[in-house]
């Protein structure tokens, strides 16, 4: 009998959790930054980003690296000034790299990131890697500044005497890019953009067979047939089932009433999915033909692209089509035709 793990369906997961399948998102994230390239990590909410993070600083940390994991949305002050920000994002880096915490003589200095970056990080860490999750939370008043900078950051890169020569940063979100900063002061623009695929049909019944005894593979089938391998919602079943001790009847009743809480929203997943539509014009326009399959994809159109980040829509041999079948149901008020 394969060993009894418990599946987290909230939450980010500790590198210490056993209900974890490893995807390539994750791979190549840690392959680029190990390679110094900065990368861009964007895909939908609830799909691992965050979990995948914790992991790749942990492995960054076993080969050398000093790794900083910042959750900006935990930055609970937006109506400070961008200095303000800028000391909280370099405390925050100082105790995730167990530093000493120390801030620009100078104030006029302490408005540019560089200098926070060079008091904090100094040569001491030769190779050091931050991971910013939740990117888009960065409060919009200070958006540009802080993205023009590390732009600039990145573009010092070759002088011996810049603190861009031992710095990888990667960027984890749900956002537009353009929308974050014009193109030509982005630091998006110089990262590899990465974006987290759905679990495979393999991949989730890996997982079912980690934390299900008996039916796993039934219950792994069915999993991915409702849900396309969409990570949380794949654990979220499979807690259900866990949970239930009773028999198979029983078992059965849990995952079909833990499908439907899915279905409803009632976790306000869908919420999130669905507003993403709301405020956005121009995707708004593209869900009908989503919805209908008949969008050929365009890997050059920034709106195909926000589309697939956002969970909305996936590529389906050149097309355009709906993530997963609940996602879809979701997205039928605003167009199309019913979802086979």
């Amino acid at each position: 009998m394969p060993p009894r793990v418990s599946f987290k369906p909230n939450g980010t997961m500790s590198p210490a959790e056993e209900a974890y399948v490893v995807r390539q998102f994750e791979r190549d994230t840690l392959v680029q930054l190990s390679a110094g390239s900065w990368v861009s990590l964007l895909g939908p909410r609830k799909y691992g980003k965050s979990s995948a993070l914790r992991r790749i600083q942990s492995r960054l940390n076993e080969s050398g690296y000093s790794c900083a994991f910042i959750d900006v949305q935990a930055y609970g002050e937006p109506d400070q000034q961008y200095a303000q920000f800028l000391e909280w994002f370099a405390e925050r880096l100082a105790s995730e790299i167990g530093t000493e915490f120390i801030r620009p003589r100078k104030k006029r200095r302490r408005k540019q990131l560089d200098y926070w970056l060079q008091e904090v990080a100094t040569p001491e860490f030769p190779n050091l890697a931050i991971l910013i999750d939740e990117a888009g939370g960065v409060p919009a008043p200070f958006r540009r500044p802080f993205f023009s900078q590390l732009r600039a950051i990145h573009n010092s890169r070759g002088r011996p005497d810049s603190v861009a020569e031992r710095l990888v940063f990667a960027f984890a979100g749900t956002f537009r890019p353009n929308r974050m900063i014009d193109n030509l002061n982005s630091p998006f623009n110089v990262s590899n953009e990465i974006n987290p695929e759905d679990l495979t049909e393999e991949e989730v019944g890996e997982l079912a067979s980690l934390g299900l005894d008996h039916d796993a593979a039934r219950y792994a089938q069915r999993a991915f047939s409702e849900t396309g391998g969409q990570p949380y919602y794949v654990q979220h079943l499979f807690e259900a089932v866990q949970k239930t001790s009773a028999g198979a009847d029983a078992r059965n009743t849990a995952f079909d009433s833990a499908l439907e809480e899915l279905r409803s929203g009632a976790n306000g997943h869908l919420e999130d999915l669905t507003r993403f539509v709301d405020e956005d014009d121009e995707l708004r326009a593209q869900v009908p033909r989503i919805l209908d399959r008949s969008l050929p994809y365009d890997g050059s159109d920034p709106i195909h692209n926000y589309a697939i980040v956002t969970g909305v829509a996936r590529n389906d041999e050149g097309y355009l089509v709906p993530r997963n079948p609940i996602y879809a149901g979701a997205l039928a008020r605003f167009g199309g035709e019913e979802y086979p």
